[in-house]
């Protein structure tokens, strides 16, 4: 794209200017394994194989937030939206909004089932199994769920604390687990939660519902 070649081999991510000059992208001082390429309206978009989705702009470098896993298989785009085959299911990235939809159960496919994707005019192709599945983008649900959380109630050595009114911990009062009340999840194996505490961890960590 303008006279810029993108490469990407098994253990980097590759820039050939118009004279040949080869010049290789890094992400936090490290080389990117990239696994697919999208280039549009200025932005690479990279499907990495341990970072997640990587967005280049200028020569930066930026992580996009918010796929259930970091290991992508391939993207492929039609208009503003990010169509993401990954390790633990199908995602869809709007690029203008910067909103996350995922495609599942609730749509009939077994998402971590997939074996290959493409985007057709009037519908998705999905290659499950010896299965050819047709999903029509009319019938794709992208409307953000109705998800409410809450932190529900704390344990503290072996007794339960309330949280209504705020908590104070002593200096050995150093075992805590807490409980979140949530809903508007319909499946479990498509969510996960990401937390941090602000003081203590440096980057947020992330469980299983």
């Amino acid at each position: 794209k303008n006279n810029v070649l993108y490469l990407a081999t098994i253990s980097s991510l590759l820039k050939f200017n118009s004279k040949g000059e080869k010049q290789e992208i890094l992400f936090e001082n490290e080389p990117i394994v990239v696994n697919d390429l999208e280039f549009f309206n200025g932005n690479l978009w990279c499907a990495t194989q341990y970072k997640g989705l990587i967005n280049i702009k200028n020569n930066t470098a930026k992580n996009i937030r918010g796929l259930q896993s970091d290991y992508i298989k391939r993207i492929e785009r039609k208009n503003n939206q990010l169509f993401i085959q990954h390790k633990k299911g199908f995602q869809i990235y709007n690029t203008r909004s910067r909103e996350w939809y995922a495609l599942g159960l609730a749509e009939g496919i077994e998402t971590t089932s997939i074996k290959d994707f493409s985007l057709g005019e009037q519908r998705i192709w999905f290659l499950i199994e010896n299965e050819l599945i047709a999903l029509p983008y009319d019938e794709v649900k992208i409307q953000k769920p109705d998800i409410q959380i809450h932190i529900d109630s704390a344990i503290v050595g072996n007794s339960f604390k309330s949280l209504n009114s705020g908590v104070k911990l002593k200096s050995n009062e150093n075992k805590v687990s807490f409980f979140l009340g949530f809903k508007g999840f319909l499946y479990k194996t498509e969510s996960y939660f990401q937390y941090q505490l602000l003081g203590f961890d440096e980057f947020p960590k992330r469980t299983s519902v």
